[in-house]
C-alpha cells in the first residue's frame, strides 16, 4: 500500500487536536488553528522534514514541489524550521535558501525576522528578507501598519537594493489605494 493509503487510513482524533491545541468551542476561533491542526495531523517532524529537503536540494523539481506544498499549508513549524536553520551554523547558502523558503511560507508571525534579516551581515540575507515584506504586503498577509516599523528600517537600509525595493513596494501600495474597487458596483456593462 503507498503512503498517502496508509495516511488516509490513519483516523483523526479531532478532539484531541482541539484539545492540545486550547481551541474553544466557537468555530471563528477553530478556523484560526486550521494551519496548526494540519501541523498537528502531518506531524511537525515531517513538515521540519519537508522544509529540510527543500533547503538541502538545489532546484530540483522535488525541492520546487515541496516549497508548493509548504506555501499552501502556511505552516508555524515550517516558519519556526526555517528560522531555525537561518540561525545555525549551518553554511550560507543553506541559510540563505532558509530565508529565501520563508519568503514564499511565511505570515504576520515571521514579521519581527525580517528585521533580523535586514540586519544580517550577509546581502543576500537582507535581500530575501526585503522580498518577504515585498510578499506579506503584496499578498494581504500583513497590512503596511503592521509593518511600520520594518518599512521604515527598509527605507533607511544601507543596501541600495533593500531601498530600492522598499521605494517599489511603496508604489505598488499607493496604486492599489488609488484603483477603487469595482465589485459591487451596480449597473456597470
Amino acid at each position: 500500500m503507498s503512503a498517502a493509503g496508509t495516511f488516509m487510513n490513519k483516523r483523526i482524533n479531532w478532539e484531541s487536536i482541539v484539545r492540545k491545541l486550547g481551541i474553544d468551542k466557537s468555530g471563528v476561533v477553530a478556523f484560526r488553528y486550521a494551519g496548526e491542526a494540519i501541523d498537528e495531523i502531518l506531524g511537525r517532524a515531517q513538515i521540519r522534514g519537508i522544509v529540510d529537503y527543500y533547503v538541502h536540494r538545489n532546484s530540483t523539481v522535488g525541492s520546487e514541489l515541496a516549497r508548493g506544498v509548504l506555501n499552501r499549508l502556511r505552516s508555524w513549524a515550517a516558519m519556526q524550521r526555517c528560522y531555525v536553520i537561518y540561525k545555525s551554523k549551518q553554511d550560507i547558502q543553506t541559510r540563505r535558501r532558509a530565508v529565501e523558503l520563508l519568503r514564499s511560507i511565511g505570515d504576520k508571525r515571521v514579521l519581527p525576522w525580517i528585521k533580523e534579516f535586514l540586519r544580517d551581515p550577509d546581502q543576500e540575507i537582507q535581500n530575501w528578507g526585503i522580498g518577504a515584506l515585498d510578499m506579506l504586503l503584496f499578498s494581504g498577509l500583513v497590512n503596511p501598519m503592521e509593518a511600520k516599523e520594518i518599512i521604515q528600517i527598509a527605507e533607511k537600509h544601507k543596501s541600495e537594493f533593500v531601498r530600492d525595493t522598499m521605494n517599489k513596494i511603496k508604489i505598488v501600495m499607493k496604486m492599489a489605494v488609488q484603483i477603487p474597487s469595482r465589485r459591487g458596483t451596480v449597473g456597470d456593462k
